[in-house]
């Protein structure tokens, strides 16, 4: 018959071998959401780009329509 042996509570490897250091440095994570980054900027900002493209892009557009040529033609006249 063949003896069966008990496992042990640690393994050998472990026992032998120094107790482990903690983390070396402390990560702190930014709270979830759009509120990251180096420079933060209030809400309304993002808004008031979003709203001054929106604009210049129009009035790109019309200036190349010749809306503000034929204006400027009316007032002349």
């Amino acid at each position: 018959m063949r003896a069966v042996s008990q496992p042990s509570a640690t393994p050998p490897a472990a026992a032998s071998s120094p107790p482990q250091e903690g983390p070396r440095e402390i990560v702190t994570r930014p709270d979830p959401g759009l509120a990251r980054g180096k420079w933060e900027a209030p809400r309304g900002l993002f808004y008031g780009v979003i709203v001054l493209v929106v604009l210049g892009a129009i009035v790109v557009t019309l200036a190349k329509l010749g809306v503000f040529a034929r204006l400027r033609k009316k007032r002349a006249s």
